[in-house]
């Protein structure tokens, strides 16, 4: 890249993939708030495929929040607002409550403190009935769902002490516990699942 642009391989692996899950269970309109949104690249299709959202990109690193608006420049999207510094699991989302809270693959870089922190700021920046989603590997309660899955688990927790998978329940007694119902999951390519639920 020319620009402030940063190109994540993983993002683009599956874009796709969670657009198309964006199409069925986000609002067609109203206001989103991303978190940890990386190289914005999740951000920009997204916000090509639901013109109706206004898309709220945040992160903690400068230079990806310089990314996310070089890519929203680049591509020509009106809808997604300037790249906004927030540290979900020491602050809380002061803008006004949104519609749609979405977090991809966030959860198992962090420790479980931390995590459970990100899933309360999401619900907590929800309007009554708002949707919240979030995208990545999880552990399942019958263990791991590939041997690939294992290998990543343990390389997650040598590079970041208290990184890992996350068991799905737990996350999802998170999730309830932070107001959120109607709780869901959804299968997504390679072993990857969106979990998502509605504010109460």
């Amino acid at each position: 890249m020319t620009d402030a642009r940063i190109f994540a391989p993983a993002a683009a692996r599956n874009a796709a993939a969670v657009v198309e899950a964006m199409r069925d269970l986000a609002p067609a309109t109203g206001e989103a708030l991303e978190i940890a949104s990386g190289s914005g690249e999740h951000a920009v299709a997204i916000a090509a495929a639901l013109p109706g959202l206004t898309w709220r990109p945040t992160d903690i690193q400068p230079d990806r929040l310089a990314s996310i608006d070089a890519w929203a420049a680049h591509e020509g999207l009106a809808t997604i607002a300037p790249a906004a510094a927030l540290n979900a699991v020491t602050e809380r989302w002061t803008g006004a409550p949104v519609d749609l809270t979405f977090a991809a693959n966030i959860l198992h870089l962090i420790d479980e403190a931390s995590a459970r922190a990100v899933v309360e700021t999401m619900a907590a920046a929800l309007k009554p009935g708002g949707r919240f989603m979030t995208y990545g590997p999880f552990l399942r309660a019958d263990g791991f769902a590939s041997d690939g899955d294992r290998a990543f688990d343990a390389r997650l927790k040598i590079e970041n002490p208290g990184g890992g998978y996350k068991l799905v329940e737990t996350v999802e007694d998170w999730m309830r516990a932070a107001g959120l119902g109607d709780l869901a999951r959804r299968e997504m390519p390679a072993n990857n699942l969106i979990l998502h639920g509605i504010k109460a």
